[in-house]
């Protein structure tokens, strides 16, 4: 497993896998982030790795502190680093201004801003199976809680490859 820095689908390399979960966070100082990658971390990773796939954490944090938060969380997939924020733009992310972010006056920590939560489910071909991302507000802690449960992702994976399995059964008809 490891932290990187990854800016385009290219450097994920989701044509070696079946399904690419991207799994968007805000950083390694965010509790709520915390809980939901250790949680992504259990019965749905398994899920993943069965069905041919990957998990894959990514924050516009340093690589430092992407590498800080799968060591420090006990993750069991790689983090990857996005600091120019292109891979989360390129899939609608929220992404808050530096001088908006709890590290606004640290020099190296989001150099172009701070992706919000979001989860985006990609297939071999880098099609778009499931796409979540959150809408910062205050009822929602500024984009820190309503996130999707893994065991809802899980279902709309499946039946967005269920769908595309019939599609490709009707062309060959």
């Amino acid at each position: 497993m490891t932290s990187h820095r990854a800016t385009t689908i290219t450097d994920l390399a989701v044509s070696d896998h079946d399904l690419t979960v991207l799994a968007f966070f805000r950083g390694e100082w965010c509790p709520f982030c915390q809980a939901y990658l250790r949680e992504l971390d259990g019965t749905f990773r398994d899920r993943v790795i069965a069905a041919g796939g990957r998990l894959v954490g990514v924050t516009s944090q340093s690589v430092e502190a992407a590498q800080e938060a799968r060591e420090n969380w006990g993750l069991h997939y790689d983090v990857v680093s996005d600091p120019s924020t292109e891979l989360a733009q390129s899939f609608q992310i929220d992404i808050t201004p530096k001088a908006a972010t709890p590290l606004a006056d640290h020099p190296t920590e989001y150099p172009n801003g701070m992706s919000q939560a979001g989860m985006v489910v990609l297939d071999r071909d880098g099609a778009v199976l499931y796409r979540w991302a959150v809408n910062p507000t205050a009822a929602n802690l500024f984009g820190a809680s309503d996130r999707p449960l893994p065991d809802d992702v899980w279902a709309a994976i499946e039946a967005a490859r269920t769908q595309q399995f019939t599609r490709t059964e009707q062309e060959l008809a």
